[in-house]
């Protein structure tokens, strides 16, 4: 389970980082950047992905 929760951060971090438009233009996320904007929107994003890499790498060493 840890691993998936690594990927998924890993997920939002590339996409965020790497600007994918899709990833952005989904429903979901489209709420966010009208919300708070492209810019903070990739950055929370960012967060997010870190945080979840985090939570997984300390759940694969407990």
């Amino acid at each position: 389970m840890p691993v998936f929760i690594i990927l998924a951060g890993l997920f939002s971090f590339i996409c965020a980082i790497k600007d994918v438009s899709w990833f952005f233009n989904n429903y979901k996320a489209r709420r966010f950047v009208d919300t708070f904007g492209y810019k903070t929107t990739k950055v929370i994003y960012v967060v997010i992905g870190l945080f979840l890499m985090v939570i997984g790498v300390v759940a694969l060493v407990l």
